[in-house]
């Protein structure tokens, strides 16, 4: 066996060893996700396990489109279940199998992208990233509770690792495209990124079999659209949601979470800084990056203005680290100023990204379904963490592949950080409580 392929079966051990016992035993937390799993995904399934055929006249408890939950019911169906619950062990292993194929996947793709280097270990860099990943909080959560969250990660990173090594696949990318959007909705604007990707390239003979890629789960997602009358099932948000900074048709706009996402990447850009360095300087050094980064920091001062930005549960901005702290000493109003300077540095990292992926094709996609998705939040009422974490991540690890060029240590010191990381979501994890989510 190869090195890469014995790294791979030491990879499914270990997130088989993460993920299989809480499942195995049954932790339940206050966590969100756990919540979410008994009191909106599991209702879900049971009720396509009694009709599976109901795939548009539904109670709508989950926010996603129904893919995953009717492939469960149909799963548990199989095996003989007329109803499932949080100790139903093999439909919630089935469900975790598909962060095992997450993580698989990840490693694959990374590596892939990970040229050969004579100064750095092409796998100790793999497995660094694939650390900065997979062990996270959001990641292990969501494998371990049944959720739309990571089948609709997985499907995400087939779609980019098909748009960016297999862009004329067409039937693979329609058929990952229209899965992505049945699991969760919120990924439609990714659906974009294989024709930005090619717009130079792309032939009037080329269009017609792309469109494809585009129409099939564009038409899915506007039949789910209509008979919903906007994004989300009717009532399937029970949060408190905020009034919309402006409403076109259906679509509701919501600023904030556009302020989240830029603070959010201004939060944890420093942690990047270990590996990413060198590209920083290089990209400062040009006039255009500046330009750029001048651009989103005009925009992220607009949007601040524009919005209120301090932590705020009524409002929906909460459940995330970004919300934790306490803003009054910093705030300006109902403006935090802390939000601001994280939403700045967010937006100079964010430059640094697109310097990258113009300087190399290969993440050209990736930056692009990452840029593309996070947009796509301004139409997202609620600002949480585990809407934006996981994409975030993946794609940073995913640009990081072929970019980093740094010593040994730098790469090793951001692996501890980021398992320190999951480490103390491993413990949020295990933290038991009884009578949860009442």
């Amino acid at each position: 066996m190869t090195r890469a392929r014995i790294a791979s079966v030491v990879i499914a051990l270990v997130f088989s060893g993460l993920v299989a016992p809480p499942i195995l035993i049954n932790v339940l937390t206050y966590s969100s996700l756990s919540c979410d799993m008994l009191h909106f995904h599991l209702p879900q399934i049971n009720f396509f396990i009694k009709h599976p055929w109901n795939l548009i006249d539904y109670p709508g408890y989950s926010v996603s489109l129904p893919g995953h939950h009717v492939l469960l019911a149909w799963i548990a169906r199989a095996m003989g279940y007329t109803a499932i619950d949080s100790t139903t062990m093999p439909i919630r292993l089935v469900h975790a199998t598909f962060g095992l194929a997450f993580s698989l996947i990840l490693f694959r793709f990374l590596y892939r992208l990970r040229r050969d280097d004579p100064h750095q270990s092409r796998l100790w860099v793999t497995l660094a990233l694939w650390i900065s990943v997979v062990p996270s909080f959001y990641i292990l959560q969501s494998s371990i509770y049944i959720s739309t969250d990571i089948p609709a990660a997985t499907i995400y990173l087939v779609f980019l690792y098909l748009t960016t090594f297999h862009s004329q696949a067409i039937a693979p990318n329609t058929l990952s495209g229209t899965a992505l959007v049945f699991w969760r909705q919120s990924y439609a604007p990714v659906l974009l990124t294989p024709f930005l990707v090619n717009a130079g390239r792309v032939r009037m003979t080329q269009i017609g079999p792309l469109l494809l890629t585009l129409a099939v789960p564009g038409m899915l997602l506007f039949f789910y659209i209509v008979e919903f009358g906007g994004l989300v099932p009717r009532n399937s948000i029970v949060e408190p949601l905020p009034e919309p900074w402006i409403q076109i048709g259906w679509l509701d706009i919501f600023p904030q979470s556009i302020l989240h996402v830029f603070a959010y990447l201004g939060l944890i850009s420093p942690i990047y800084l270990t590996i990413f360095g060198a590209n920083i300087r290089t990209a400062y050094r040009l006039r255009s990056t500046i330009i750029v980064a001048s651009i989103m920091f005009l925009l992220i001062a607009l949007i601040w203005v524009a919005v209120p930005s301090t932590g705020d549960y009524v409002a929906g901005r909460w459940g995330s680290v970004v919300w934790i702290f306490d803003w009054t000493a910093l705030s300006w109003g109902d403006n935090s100023l802390l939000v601001l300077l994280l939403g700045i540095v967010g937006a100079a990292f964010l430059a640094v990204l697109m310097h990258l992926a113009v300087s190399c094709h290969e993440i050209r996609s990736i930056f692009l379904g990452m840029l593309l998705y996070l947009a796509g939040q301004i139409f997202q009422p609620l600002a949480y963490q585990r809407y934006i974490e996981p994409v975030t991540l993946t794609s940073l690890a995913l640009i990081a592949a072929p970019s980093v060029v740094v010593a040994t240590w730098r790469v090793s010191l951001f692996a501890l950080i980021f398992a320190l990381y999951s480490l103390a979501g491993l413990l949020r994890i295990y933290s038991i409580h009884p009578d949860i989510c009442s």
